[in-house]
């Protein structure tokens, strides 16, 4: 997968309320030096200030000892990549994905913001291929199954089998009771189609002042 972009996501900090709008910006150039052209490339705005305001009103301003603070732009970083890879019904596909590198998860779509569920955990622990291959069949079984489901599918030496298995559980993202396996995390979410469907077209926009939320993970990661 290519990496092209690097992608920021403001979110509107008025009290209470729920908005956002989304930024992208080359990853080799540093944020600071890109904004200071003066715009950013940006996905269209689903909400504007004034009318988060005025559709929430009653619930952000109770009476009179209440006000709302101005507007705050926020950028979140994301990476936008360029995908290829193969689907289901074995005919290749592309298309382009957004990772957060707040959350470590990827964006199913952009209207709902639904999200991955999963990956984050596979970060922390820098999970590889072999632990993919057991993550995967658990993931497909709703995050439990046996251990001679898991072996079955695989179709490994048992010695081999054991050993990716073994790791798994030394990282914590799965356990295992007797001849049952679990993943580490609830309802998971990581047997997703590898492309964010886009609901926004990008646009150019004038910035004014905005605050960098920090990455917690790096391109690299």
């Amino acid at each position: 997968m290519k990496k092209v972009l690097v992608l920021s996501l403001l979110f509107l900090g008025i009290v209470g309320s729920i908005g956002y709008v989304i930024n992208f910006y080359p990853f080799h150039d540093s944020f600071s030096q890109y904004i200071e052209n003066g715009e950013v490339i940006t996905l269209e705005a689903k909400y504007t200030p004034e009318k988060i305001i005025n559709d929430h009103r009653q619930e952000l301003v109770i009476d009179e000892a209440h006000t709302l603070q101005n507007p705050i732009l926020k950028f979140y970083p994301y990476l936008l990549m360029d995908v290829k890879y193969v689907h289901a019904d074995q005919k290749p596909r592309e298309g382009l994905l957004l990772w957060s590198q707040v959350d470590g998860e990827m964006v199913l779509d952009t209207n709902t913001w639904e999200t991955s569920h999963g990956f984050e955990d596979c970060l922390l622990v820098k999970a590889t291929k072999e632990d993919f291959s057991i993550l995967n069949i658990l993931a497909k079984y709703g995050g439990t199954t046996t251990y001679d489901q898991i072996a079955k599918e695989l179709q490994l030496e048992s010695t081999t089998f054991n050993t990716y298995l073994q790791k798994v559980i030394d990282k914590h993202l799965v356990i295992r009771k007797g001849n049952y396996l679990f993943l580490h995390w609830e309802n998971p979410k990581i047997i997703v189609s590898p492309q964010t469907r886009f609901k926004q077209n990008l646009v150019k926009k004038p910035y004014n002042q905005v605050q960098a939320i920090s990455r917690k993970y790096s391109r690299s990661d």
